[in-house]
Formats: structure tokens, C-alpha cells, sequence
């Protein structure tokens, strides 16, 4: 399996429904490239599909995380060997859960199954990374529902 199909296999299935995830190769380097991301149009994102970001950059022997903060050097930025690619799902999905920005909101209309699941259940995990109750969610605050724990 090489570094990209690695790097699918690991990201959770609901951001590659939502989603074109793509080699883009450098001219100048041919062993290396970005691995781009799309967002496919939905009912909450627009025609977002001109819309890319980069999740990383595959080098010789390494994967390198792009930073939000585009002044940080790159000697500071987050590096994984590509041998090790598997055991950083959650970064990995961290990571791609911050490259686009939506509006943040307080909540959807899922609010009630998603307490019940404990986690967001919306079908696009993009826009729901604005979601401040998915925030709650992920620290164990539960306002609804058979789980709730907030009075």
C-alpha cells in the first residue's frame, strides 16, 4: 500500500463521502506531493467544490502536516515517518476536520440523537466542525436526551 492509500484508509469514511481527496504531484520534486482536499457541494457548503486546502505533504520518508499558523517554520511542524502513518488516525482526522471554516453555530437540529449517540451524528462532518454542541459533545457535556448530564 503506498503513503496516499495508506493515508485514505485511516480518515474517517464520512470526510471522503464529503469530499475529493487527491494526489497533487510538484513539478519540481516528482517523488513528492500534496495531498489536496475538495469539498463536494452539498446543501451546506455552496458550490464549495473550487474550494481546496492541503491536509499534507508527502515527502521521501515522511508526512508533513500542514499548520494553520503559515508562520511557524518548518522545522516546527508536525512531521509523522511514513512507516508510522497508521498509528495517527486522530491527528490525522483532527487535521482534517480544521481545513475549512464555516460559520460557527450553537447547534443543529440533530442536537437530540447527537446526545443520545454522545458524539455529532450530522451527515457532513465539515460543517458540523462549527457546531459549538459538537464542541460540548467531545468534552463530555451532554445538555440532552437520555445521556444528559448538565443540569
Amino acid at each position: 500500500m503506498d503513503t496516499f492509500e495508506a493515508i485514505l484508509a485511516i480518515i474517517d469514511p464520512r470526510y471522503i463521502d464529503d469530499a475529493i481527496i487527491e494526489e497533487e504531484r510538484l513539478k519540481s520534486l516528482k517523488d513528492h506531493y500534496n495531498i489536496i482536499v475538495r469539498l463536494k457541494p452539498s446543501l451546506f457548503n455552496g458550490n464549495a467544490s473550487e474550494v481546496k486546502a492541503i491536509l499534507c505533504k508527502v515527502f521521501d520518508s515522511y508526512v508533513r502536516f500542514q499548520p494553520l499558523d503559515k508562520n511557524i517554520p518548518e522545522e516546527k511542524q508536525h512531521r509523522v515517518n511514513i512507516e508510522d502513518i497508521g498509528n495517527s488516525v486522530d491527528f490525522l482526522n483532527n487535521e482534517i476536520s480544521k481545513l475549512f471554516n464555516f460559520e460557527v453555530f450553537g447547534c443543529c437540529s440533530r442536537y437530540i440523537a447527537c446526545s443520545d449517540a454522545k458524539s455529532c451524528t450530522h451527515e457532513d462532518l465539515f460543517f458540523a466542525s462549527a457546531c459549538m454542541y459538537r464542541k460540548h459533545l467531545e468534552a463530555g457535556r451532554i445538555f440532552y436526551g437520555t445521556n444528559r448530564n448538565i443540569d
